[in-house]
């Protein structure tokens, strides 16, 4: 069967939108009707007394659990109150509940709130006796079957898309950050976190911008003629390494992988010869191993044990410096330096360059 082209303007069109959307979004959760939501899930959260929190995504959207995974797990541990992710269909079929957990939440994450496997799921917790108070959602659809049947559904706001997630994973980011802020007891959005959104907002303008200058350097410095490419990230920037690989296969028809930045060693890396294209995503500045990890890696990618190439997306600048200088790396550095903010902004420059090439291999119309 021949793979179904897209059409390049419908699809540039939709990723052009994405900051007026993020904008509007922002707008909501600013004021009355949107603030009020998050300070309710705040005071509900604490008055639940939950030491166990269960994300679900469906689809795409568990991918864009590794943000509150690793925002949450890594400030409520020494609380006693821990989280796990699941996918949808996996949770349905080996993680469910066996009895009643009243100090369990679960928080479902869907663009639409319908689909079979998530009304499967409700059905089996209520029947578990899990009350709308232990159910919380994020769904695009507001009048959705899933938001009938939760305590609090928060709106994504992302309005229609032509590529399935392309707003409604940046959406998800976005309101699963205010939702972490007030389980981690802070106010959910402050002037400090619109400034900060707004600043991220800004950049993803000014990138787009010059969108078309932007990639063609990128696809200009890894080539035309590859058919895998391989993603390496760490922490909350796993969400961005896995969507890109999914978009990757969607509408680009390229065969990729993503892991980690340490399972990378064990597998891709025995792989590299001149042909050898690589994505690794740091987001994380703040550890203070990252930098050298990341240079031991593109040099092992780049001389120690091949020649291939590398595009390293990061928000800290001494990796940028430290890797910059080597002709078989492409460094784009960004200022996003929120590690659970920034797998926005890598999504949005990785969309760009795998449209960019589905258009040059002749997969868009």
């Amino acid at each position: 069967m021949i793979p179904p082209k897209m059409e390049f303007n419908e699809i540039l069109n939709d990723l052009l939108g994405e900051p007026v959307a993020m904008r509007q979004c922002l707008k909501y959760y600013s004021y009355e009707e949107g603030k009020t939501k998050l300070d309710k899930i705040k005071n509900d959260f604490k008055a639940g007394n939950f030491n166990h929190i269960i994300f679900i995504g469906v689809g795409s959207f568990y991918y864009v659990l590794n943000v509150p995974y690793y925002m949450l797990n890594s400030n409520l541990n020494s609380k006693g109150i821990f989280c796990e992710m699941h996918e949808g269909a996996e949770f349905l079929n080996f993680m469910l509940p066996r009895k009643q957990m009243p100090r369990t939440l679960v928080i479902i994450v869907s663009r639409t709130g319908e689909s079979k496997t998530l009304q499967e799921i409700v059905t089996k917790l209520v029947a578990l006796e899990f009350g709308k108070e232990n159910i919380w959602a994020m769904v695009n659809t507001e009048d959705s079957y899933l938001a009938q049947h939760c305590q609090h559904v928060l709106p994504l706001r992302a309005g229609d898309e032509v590529i399935r997630f392309s707003k409604t994973f940046i959406h998800a980011i976005l309101v699963l950050y205010f939702v972490c802020r007030a389980i981690l007891d802070t106010t959910p959005i402050n002037n400090e976190v619109t400034q900060e959104i707004r600043n991220l907002i800004f950049e993803i303008e000014l990138y787009e911008s010059q969108w078309q200058l932007n990639t063609d350097y990128i696809v200009n410095f890894i080539g035309e003629h590859f058919r895998f490419l391989f993603l390496a990230s760490r922490g909350a920037s796993q969400a961005t390494s896995l969507q890109a690989s999914l978009t990757c296969n969607e509408y680009a028809h390229i065969i990729a992988e993503a892991t980690t930045i340490d399972m990378f060693r064990f597998g891709p890396l025995q792989m590299v010869d001149p042909s050898f294209r690589a994505i690794i995503i740091s987001g994380s500045r703040f550890l203070a191993n990252e930098p050298s990890e990341i240079l031991s890696l593109v040099d092992a990618i780049t001389s120690k044990i091949g020649r291939g190439k590398v595009v390293v997306i990061t928000n800290s600048r001494d990796i940028a410096a430290k890797v910059r200088a080597n002709p078989l790396v492409f460094v784009f550095e960004h200022t996003t330096i929120n590690p659970y903010l920034a797998p926005i902004f890598e999504i949005v420059v990785i969309q760009f360059l795998i449209l960019k090439i589905a258009q040059k291999m002749d997969m868009t119309t």
